[in-house]
């Protein structure tokens, strides 16, 4: 089936502590990309998020809608979520915001908010933002699936994280139906869905992903066949969510936007900004996320979370729940490939060529190097970072070391 706009909503769910103005000052990828989404959309803050919303929310008469600095209505959930820097820490009043999307969720479904009869959800998170969309799809499947079998729910979550001590329940009500949740399986009504799972956890998050209360929450693929696809990154838990516009920030951050709103959009939705990569930016953003030497030209120094990968038993990774899912969703470490998703990239660009030596070993002969080369231009920052990772077979010189 088609997706159509008209009849696709699509729900942004912000992490602990960020508001829907957030893009502004730190360029978080979800709140951003609600502020550039068209038709039939809505936002909601994360735990934490709205303490200075009085600064950027008009609220409305009934108190619980509030109009951003351009007009366009958003509910940010209610005043209590937010009114300290500890509700942005445990995650406490999720259960708020998930009642307000399911409201809204009913307003469209039922037709009270008008428009074309919905036949797609999409839904877009980060950390606890994540895990509440995957609750508000277990509600999907208990009550609007089973009367309406064609509807479609597509998620894209950046590092889904419960919180500490787990405040998300087992169990919710509403509508008038109980149902259960799992945050650790995607229930069967989702169709698509594709995730970014950071491979380290640094800088404050260290001390909190040490208490298992703030392990990733990636959730399995559901029972249904569809498509499903995790992308490891390098970086800490905001790494793939923080881009620049003028191109200064992380390259990770770059490629994150880049697949959100890639999916989203093959999903139905729509933005009135492109921000989608071609192959080649794409490819040279890993390569410069992979060189611990580069920089992007012109501009500032890439942001840390581009400096730490994960490369087979040379880990970063700083705690050992979060390792497994890495290693699952990775597969094996690699001396060049960032995933599996940059090398997919590799061949399909460099295809008529058996790059068995390279993807085996890591270790790419002169010979290859120069083929890389007679594509043009393009794919620089490709090939400085082979050389920077000293990665290139020298003739006669047998005892070779493969870059760290």
């Amino acid at each position: 089936m088609p997706y159509r706009p008209s009849s696709t909503i699509t729900m942004f769910f912000c992490g602990s502590g960020n508001n829907l103005s957030e893009y502004k000052a730190t360029k978080h990828a979800v709140p951003y990309l609600c502020k550039i989404a068209r038709f039939r959309h809505i936002g909601f803050a994360g735990p934490g998020g709205n303490s200075n919303s009085t600064a950027v929310y008009k609220m409305n008469d009934n108190g619980t809608f509030f109009r951003n600095d351009d007009g366009n209505k958003v509910y940010v959930g209610p005043k209590e979520i937010g009114t300290s820097k500890k509700s942005g820490a445990t995650g406490a009043g999720v259960g708020a915001t998930i009642k307000s999307a399911l409201d809204w969720l009913k307003l469209h479904m039922d037709g009270t908010a008008g428009g074309a009869p919905v036949d797609t959800i999409n839904m877009c998170g980060h950390s606890r933002g994540s895990v509440t969309a995957v609750i508000v799809a277990w509600a999907i499947q208990a009550i609007y699936k089973p009367t309406r079998p064609n509807l479609k729910v597509n998620l894209f979550l950046f590092d889904p994280v419960a919180g500490y001590k787990n405040h998300f329940q087992s169990m919710y009500s509403h509508s008038g139906v109980t149902f259960q949740v799992d945050i650790n399986q995607l229930p069967n009504c989702v169709d698509n869905f594709e995730g970014v799972m950071a491979a380290n956890m640094e800088g404050s998050y260290l001390v909190m992903s040490k208490d298992k209360g703030f392990q990733s929450s990636m959730p399995a693929a559901p029972n249904n066949g569809g498509y499903y696809r995790v992308f490891v990154m390098p970086g800490g838990h905001n790494g793939a969510t923080k881009f620049n516009l003028d191109k200064s920030g992380s390259n990770i951050g770059r490629i994150g936007l880049h697949l959100a709103q890639t999916f989203l959009e093959w999903c139905g939705s729509r933005f009135s900004v492109n921000h989608k990569l071609t192959d080649a930016q794409v490819l040279e953003a890993y390569a410069m996320a992979r060189n611990p030497n580069a920089g992007m030209s012109g501009v500032k120094k890439k942001l840390d979370e581009d400096r730490h990968f994960f490369s087979g038993n040379n880990t970063m990774l700083t705690t050992d729940y979060r390792a497994p899912l890495v290693r699952k969703h990775l597969g094996h470490g690699h001396a060049f490939f960032v995933n599996n998703h940059h090398k997919e990239l590799f061949l399909r660009t460099f295809g008529g060529h058996d790059w068995t030596m390279f993807i085996a070993s890591g270790m790419i002969s002169l010979d290859e190097v120069k083929r890389l080369r007679t594509v043009g231009n393009t794919y620089n920052e490709t090939i400085t970072a082979i050389v920077e990772l000293g990665l290139i077979v020298v003739p006669n010189q047998p005892e070779m070391q493969m870059a760290a």
